[in-house]
């Protein structure tokens, strides 16, 4: 009996540490997403920004 319980602690502490790692994983993926995702929001709004500075110089 004792041993038996032992071993369900010890299945649900993997069980429980495997879950942990596939939360990080999936939570430094969404990170990585978001980085991405804003780093084309930049990219775009400067890209504007020097499009509109340089028609404003033209004229």
């Amino acid at each position: 009996r004792k041993r038996h319980r032992i071993a369900l602690i010890k299945r649900r502490i993997a069980a429980r540490k495997e879950q942990a790692t596939e939360y990080a994983k999936l939570l430094a993926q969404r990170q990585k997403e978001a980085k991405v995702k804003r780093a084309e929001e930049v990219k775009r709004k400067r890209s504007a920004s020097m499009r509109d500075s340089k028609s404003s110089n033209q004229h």
